[in-house]
């Protein structure tokens, strides 16, 4: 079950629902950087598991905002050059910014 609060019609693609399918758990999922068909544009998301009676019955569902997380990054570091990574849950990195 997903639980979807948004002013869009929100649907999971195909590589959404394949991060779902992996070992059950109650740690937040970070999907890796992908091209969202349906919206024409990258995207990352967040799961992270609803819990009721010790099991997983949903996942409250995040999208990033990705031009609004470079432009936080930026702002937060004024006119010095930076770097920024999203990493994945083996530490690989998923995202790299350079401003």
């Amino acid at each position: 079950n997903v639980l979807s609060a948004t002013a869009q019609d929100e649907q999971l693609e195909p590589w959404a629902r394949a991060v779902l399918g992996g070992p059950g758990g109650t740690a937040t999922v970070v999907s890796p950087l992908r091209r969202s068909q349906r919206l024409g544009r990258p995207t990352v998301l967040a799961f992270r598991p609803v819990q009721s009676a010790e099991r997983s019955v949903g996942y409250l569902v995040q999208r990033f905002d990705l031009h609004e997380l470079a432009a936080f990054v930026a702002a937060a570091t004024g006119s010095e050059a930076s770097t920024f990574w999203l990493l994945d849950a083996q530490g690989g990195v998923s995202i790299k910014t350079r401003s």
